[in-house]
């Protein structure tokens, strides 16, 4: 017999223009992030960009990922379309996780000094997480 299913939404901000996040390259975990379970069944991740990138200097590049898949691929911060000012992006991803944790951005090739994108993930419950 068939269940329906909840929606769930997480959502987290990387803000590098405010100063909570850092621009320096590396993994960061969004200031205000929260943890996705393991096994969640995502469908799509939403970035909103309310303050386009700013290059320190290069060509950095920006990746999302969360409990070991990837969110969002690898792309040029400063350049790509779907990252530009007052941008909203659907990212299809449909895939599960295979560890719990929260979003996760990968700033890399270059630091960035201002930015900010809102991470929008939308999932379900696998069944043996209660769905």
């Amino acid at each position: 017999m068939g269940q329906n299913l909840t929606l769930h939404v997480n959502k987290c901000i990387y803000d590098v223009t405010g100063g909570t996040d850092s621009g320096t390259a590396g993994a960061i975990t969004p200031a205000d992030a929260v943890s996705i379970p393991d096994n969640a069944i995502i469908k799509n991740c939403i970035t909103y960009t309310s303050v386009a990138m700013v290059a320190a200097s290069g060509t950095p590049t920006i990746k999302i990922d969360c409990g070991g898949i990837a969110l969002v691929a690898v792309q040029n911060c400063v350049g790509h379309a779907s990252l530009a000012d007052e941008k909203v992006t659907v990212n299809a991803v449909y895939d599960k996780t295979t560890a719990a944790g929260p979003p996760i951005v990968t700033i890399a090739d270059a630091n960035i000094n201002a930015g900010v994108v809102e991470i929008i993930t939308e999932y379900y419950l696998a069944t043996s997480q209660g769905a």
